[in-house]
C-alpha cells in the first residue's frame, strides 16, 4: 500500500505536526512506503529510507498566524506533475488548508481514494480570536464573533462533506462532527512517547534554579482560544503555587501583564520533558481542543491532570482517578479542585502514579497500527 499524506504543518511546533512526525518515524520503522507533502517556505525533497518528505513552497503566501500560512494558488503545478507520474493507493489529508485543497483536486483528477482527519476546532478558534479583537475595541457586538464561527463552519461543511470518511481524535469530536457533517466518522486517536516523557526526569536542581516550589504547569499555544486569561486569574488567588506556562503565541504579552506566571517560551525534546516532570500537576482549561496531546505527555510524566469538561481532553482523564474533569469556566469549582491537589500530597502522588499507568497503554505504535487497519478497511470497502 502506497500512502500520500497532505498537511499544512509539519516542521512547526504544534500538536498536528507532532502526529505526522511520529507517523514518519513509524513508517520508517515498519518499512511502509509513505510520501508526505507539507506546506513550507522552500521546496525540497527529503528521503528517509522508504519515506519521502516533500516540502512545497507557497506560491502566493498569506500568513494566517506565525506558524501557519495559506497559499492563494490552490492547485500547485509541481504536485499535478508529480502525481501524473507516480501512483498512490490512498491520500490521507491532515488539514483543511492549502494542502487539503490540493489533495482533494488531485484525488479527483487521478481517481485516488481519499480520507481526512479533523484535528482542530477551527470555527471555535476563529470565534475566540474575533472575540478578543472585539474586546479590544470595546464594541459590544456578540453577533460578530458568533457569525464568524457560523461562516467558518459553512466552509468546513463544504470541505469535509467531500470525503467518504473523516477521522476524529476522540469520541467527543466524533459526536460533534456527526451533528455537523453528512459523512462517516471514525476514530484516529493519538499516542505518547513514554520513554521521553517520564517521571524519572524530575530535576531538583532545575526546580531550585527556577524557584518552582509547588507548581502547576500548562503546555501549549499561548493564544486566546486556550482560555488562559481564566487560568491566570485563578492562580492569582493561589499565592503559594507557581503557574508555569510553556509555549508561545500571540496572547503571551497580554498574559504577562495579568499575573505572576513563569513563562518559559517554546521548549522541545528532553528540555520539555524535564519541565513536565519537574512540576507537580498539570492544568488545561481549554474548551476548544479536539484531543490535547499535551495531556498525554503530562500523564506520561506522572502528573495529576485537571481539564475542562468541554472538549476532547476530558476523554483522556479519568475523573478522581488521575485528576479532575471540571466544569468549564466555573471559577469556584476550578479553585476547589486545585485546592484539593495543592493541600494533599498523597492525592497528588496517587493521581500521578495512575496517570503514568494510563499513558503506558497509549503508545504511538498501537495508535498507528490501528490507523493502517482503518486504511485497509476503507480501501476494501471501496473495492467491494
Amino acid at each position: 500500500m502506497k500512502i500520500a499524506v497532505f498537511t499544512d504543518t509539519f516542521d512547526e511546533i504544534n500538536g498536528v505536526a507532532s502526529v505526522y512526525q511520529r507517523l514518519v518515524e513509524y513508517c520508517i520503522y515498519k518499512n511502509i512506503h509513505l510520501e508526505l507533502f507539507a506546506l513550507s517556505n522552500k521546496t525540497s525533497v527529503e528521503e528517509k529510507n522508504n519515506v519521502k518528505i516533500h516540502r512545497i513552497k507557497t506560491l502566493i503566501p498569506m500568513e494566517i498566524q506565525p506558524d501557519l500560512s495559506f497559499d492563494l494558488i490552490w492547485l500547485n503545478p509541481r504536485l499535478v506533475s508529480y502525481f501524473r507520474n507516480n501512483k498512490f493507493d490512498l491520500i490521507h489529508v491532515a488539514t483543511p488548508g492549502t494542502m487539503g485543497l490540493n489533495a482533494l483536486l488531485l484525488s479527483r483528477i487521478y481517481k485516488i481514494p481519499i480520507i481526512a482527519t479533523y484535528h482542530t476546532h477551527i470555527p471555535e478558534y476563529v470565534k475566540e480570536r474575533v472575540n478578543k479583537i472585539i474586546k479590544k475595541t470595546n464594541l459590544k457586538i456578540d453577533r460578530i464573533a458568533q457569525g464568524s464561527e457560523s461562516l467558518t463552519w459553512e466552509f468546513m461543511k463544504i470541505y469535509y462533506n467531500r470525503f467518504k470518511l473523516v477521522l476524529a481524535p476522540s469520541e467527543y469530536t466524533k459526536k460533534y462532527l456527526e451533528e455537523k457533517l453528512k459523512i462517516k466518522i471514525e476514530i484516529f486517536s493519538h499516542g505518547v512517547d513514554i520513554n521521553r516523557f517520564n517521571p524519572k526526569k524530575r530535576n531538583e536542581e532545575f526546580r531550585k534554579n527556577n524557584n518552582l516550589g509547588l507548581s502547576a504547569l500548562y503546555v501549549g499555544r499561548i493564544a486566546a482560544e486556550k482560555n488562559l486569561d481564566f487560568l491566570v486569574e485563578i492562580f492569582n488567588d493561589f499565592k503559594d503555587v507557581k503557574l508555569v506556562l510553556v509555549g508561545d503565541g500571540p496572547h503571551r504579552k497580554d498574559l504577562e501583564k495579568k499575573g505572576n506566571a513563569l513563562f518559559f517560551g517554546f521548549k522541545t525534546g528532553d528540555e520539555l520533558a524535564q519541565i513536565y516532570s519537574s512540576c507537580d500537576f498539570f492544568v488545561f482549561p481549554s474548551t476548544t481542543d479536539s484531543f490535547g496531546m499535551v495531556i498525554l505527555e503530562a500523564m506520561a510524566s506522572g502528573l495529576p491532570v485537571l481539564v475542562s469538561d468541554k472538549g476532547g481532553p476530558r476523554e483522556i482523564v479519568l475523573d478522581k482517578i488521575n485528576g479532575f474533569i471540571i466544569k468549564s469556566n466555573d471559577k469556584k469549582e476550578w479553585m476547589e479542585k486545585i485546592n484539593l491537589i495543592v493541600k494533599d500530597a498523597k492525592l497528588r502522588k496517587k493521581f500521578g502514579i495512575m496517570s503514568r499507568d494510563l499513558a503506558l497503554r497509549m503508545s504511538w505504535e498501537k495508535v498507528f497500527d490501528e490507523l493502517f487497519k482503518t486504511y485497509e478497511k476503507f480501501l476494501d470497502e471501496r473495492n467491494n
